[in-house]
């Protein structure tokens, strides 16, 4: 059980806007970090900046 909410063995969803979460046998949870850039990609002139804790990644101009 999830926020309340029953899941199954194999379910995934967002845990939150950086972390994707994944239901395994026995009832237990694991997350893991999520970027949802990686599908959309930066803008040209901008390079992807892998998250730090607890911030999502983000796009950069590219040399800074």
């Amino acid at each position: 059980q999830e926020r309340g909410r029953w899941r199954v063995p194999g379910e995934r969803w967002r845990g939150g806007p950086c972390e994707v979460c994944q239901c395994l046998a026995g009832g237990a949870v694991r997350c893991v970090p999520y970027c949802p850039l990686r599908d959309t990609g930066c803008p040209q002139g901008h390079v992807l900046r892998e998250g730090d804790g607890g911030s999502c990644c983000t796009c950069a101009p590219a040399g800074e």
